[in-house]
């Protein structure tokens, strides 16, 4: 069996669906023409953790209590598609995309092999690059596929494309210039199409049950909303979902609306698998068996982000052509005639109005929030990079309505993104137009402090991260930010009191751990800085920045084998990250390995050509190693670029001194 999800994918960008897009799927569209094609499916949720839960549990959220991105894990206790089959003697595996779904949200029970191995760059504080390319993650997809051993297998694919920000590879931004998202879909398209291929190749298409949906889709500017999570609209509830099986009428199409939780109990049918999931979904196998359409049931959806904002969570229920929203100011559709959600029919008579409004609140009277299991707030910190969450904060009882805060979400879904890609000016702009209508709102105010950070003003940030800790003294981000801002407005002292005491409240966040030993390094507490370097790479095993910071301590302490060993550590993690190069070309010139250190120090240039730190060490390599005329050209090189940096004056001191002593005449500018 394979499961194929694709994140954030429209229904209507798909040909099957839409035929003006038949030129960007046509591996997806080639799928359909043997698949059960499921007209009007619905997610649960339009955020991609919650959604793939139930995707795998056949529950919804209300019930798997994984509400929100990074705010929850899935509870040991729940089974999912991949916990029974395994236990039933499948061989499971699993490759995912994006950190959204790494193996401490729940979703890796039952998996033998869980690949959640997200790249993640040194200069995080740039831009946290949480997601990797399809094709890397079809890559190792297939390698599992070919090293299989025979039995059943169960195999689940998760791509990011075409999740924003919309970066489409060649061949397809040139191909799709207009729409640098649908360039996404046709790369996600592009990989299915190598997956599929794979399966013909060995044999095994006609055998595998294979199923393709989408967590949820994509807003596009439609209703004001330009991604997901803040709204309950078509634009993001409605996904492609096809499956493909043994038995089942190729090219079917079905209009009955369905859910993502009817996912797996059918795919467990379809697999031959004993059904013992907990589901809530509805196995749809013995109706696509039978070539029958399903029976019409309520189907609901929910997303909770906008109380991140201290805004109003949203319900919504569907059954046939209706759709309800729960909201401070409600909705009503007929998607039939109104598929473009124009005209609320609320309070117009409509006996659906009613009956969607109780079902709606027997779905909140199952709801079990004590299921879930809360996170770390690395987890969170991480999620927020992607725009995903931010500061937890307390919503009062009288929220917005988050259709009436859309211009808000989008300014600072803008800021956000201006600040990640290096422009805080410009992004505090944006963001002093979305606190002019909100300007108590902790997500924006701790966005203004990023910004500030980001903008060289730590001392402001200070300030207002204090502001967002009175109005929410429990927001642990705003107090590990406040600590990093007071580290760089030079308040070391308080700086390190922070950080204690946030460690205190989250133990287990690898960045506190990471931070405080920065903090101890600066006072040359090195013993102090080793400690918590370790535990920080302990928690966070797969960050190279940690492991070079660790190198350092040591290198300090004396301990040079394993100083060695954190630097290959890091380089091995990202070898396109410049320190540790850096730092293993220093061992090697006190190990008198002079041109092993010029080629380490050549590496680190080669990476950050204006790395001063790495000039003069290459100086010193050349000299050490008697190359007189380097060693005089490279000093030079150093003395002029760093001459006026007053962080390196000693460094430019002792160049033009070394300078002197092997070529008397020059003074290095």
């Amino acid at each position: 069996m394979l499961l194929i999800t694709v994140d954030t994918l429209r229904a209507d960008h798909v040909g099957a669906y839409n035929p003006a897009f038949t030129s960007a799927t046509p591996n997806l569209d080639r799928l359909a023409q043997k698949s059960v094609v499921f007209l009007q499916a619905w997610s649960p949720v339009p955020l991609t953790t919650p959604a793939h839960a139930s995707i795998l549990t056949g529950l919804t959220p209300a019930r798997h209590g994984v509400r929100l991105n990074g705010a929850q894990a899935l509870p040991d206790t729940i089974p999912t598609l991949a916990t029974e089959l395994q236990s039933q003697g499948w061989e499971t595996g699993a490759f995912v995309a994006a950190y959204v779904l790494s193996r401490r949200f729940g979703l890796a029970r039952g998996f033998a092999t869980y690949d959640d191995q997200i790249p993640m760059p040194a200069y995080a504080g740039t831009r946290l690059e949480a997601e990797r390319p399809a094709s890397q993650v079809v890559d190792k997809a297939i390698e599992w596929l070919k090293a299989r051993s025979g039995k059943r297998f169960f195999l689940w694919v998760h791509l990011y494309e075409p999740h924003a920000p919309y970066q489409p590879p060649a061949p397809f931004a040139t191909q799709f210039p207009d729409s640098p998202y649908t360039g996404e879909v046709a790369a996600a398209d592009a990989q299915i199409g190598r997956l599929l291929d794979e399966l013909e190749r060995m044999g095994l298409g006609e055998q595998t049950v294979i199923a393709v949906a989408g967590d949820h889709g994509e807003a596009l500017g439609e209703h004001g909303e330009s991604t997901h999570g803040l709204l309950l609209y078509e634009a993001t509830l409605r996904v492609p979902l096809m499956v493909a099986a043994p038995g089942l009428a190729a090219g079917s199409r079905l209009s009955t609306p369905v859910s993502l939780v009817d996912v797996a109990p059918t795919l467990m049918h379809l697999a031959g698998a004993q059904p013992t999931l907990q589901a809530q979904g509805s196995d749809l196998a013995p109706f696509l068996l039978r070539q029958k359409e399903p029976p019409e049931t309520t189907l609901f959806a929910e997303t909770l982000y906008p109380t991140s904002f201290g805004w109003a969570a949203l319900l919504a229920a569907r059954k046939q052509q209706w759709k309800y929203v729960a909201a401070p100011k409600p909705e009503l559709y007929n998607l039939a005639t109104d598929p473009a959600e124009a005209a609320n029919l609320v309070g117009q008579g409509v006996p659906a109005e009613k009956a969607l409004r109780e079902a709606l609140g027997d779905y909140v009277a199952a709801a079990t929030s004590g299921n879930s299991v809360e996170l770390d707030a690395e987890a969170r910190r991480q999620l927020e990079s992607l725009g995903y969450i931010a500061p937890s904060s307390p919503t009062p009882q009288t929220a917005a309505d988050p259709k009436d805060r859309v211009r808000v979400f989008t300014l600072f879904e803008q800021a956000h993104a201006l600040r990640l890609a290096g422009d805080p000016v410009q992004a505090r702009t944006v963001l002093q137009e979305a606190l002019a209508e909100d300007p108590q709102n902790p997500v924006l105010l701790a966005e203004q402090a990023e910004v500030l950070r980001a903008a060289g003003d730590p001392a402001a940030a200070v300030g207002v991260l204090r502001r967002v800790l009175e109005l929410n003294p429990a927001d642990r981000e705003a107090r590990y930010n406040l600590a990093l801002a007071l580290r760089e407005a030079g308040r070391e002292e308080e700086a390190r009191q922070a950080l204690e005491a946030a460690i205190r409240l989250d133990p287990g966040r690898p960045e506190l751990h990471e931070a405080l030993g920065l903090v101890y390094a600066a006072r040359g507490a090195f013993p102090q800085a080793k400690d918590e370097f370790s535990r920080a790479c302990q928690l966070d095993p797969h960050n190279p920045r940690v492991w070079n910071n660790l190198g350092n301590v040591l290198r300090e302490l004396g301990e040079l084998a394993a100083a060695e060993e954190a630097y290959r550590h890091a380089i091995a993690l990202d070898p396109a990250f410049a320190e540790p190069w850096n730092g293993l070309g220093v061992l090697q010139v006190l190990a008198g390995k002079t041109e092993e250190a010029i080629a380490s120090f050549n590496r680190a240039l080669e990476l950050a050509p204006n790395y001063l730190e790495v000039l003069f060490n290459m100086a010193i390599a050349w000299d050490e190693a008697g190359q007189r005329e380097k060693a005089a050209q490279a000093y030079t090189t150093f003395i002029k670029k760093a001459q006026n940096n007053p962080q390196f004056s000693s460094q430019v001191s002792a160049a033009r001194r070394l300078l002197a002593r092997i070529s008397p005449t020059a003074n290095g500018g």
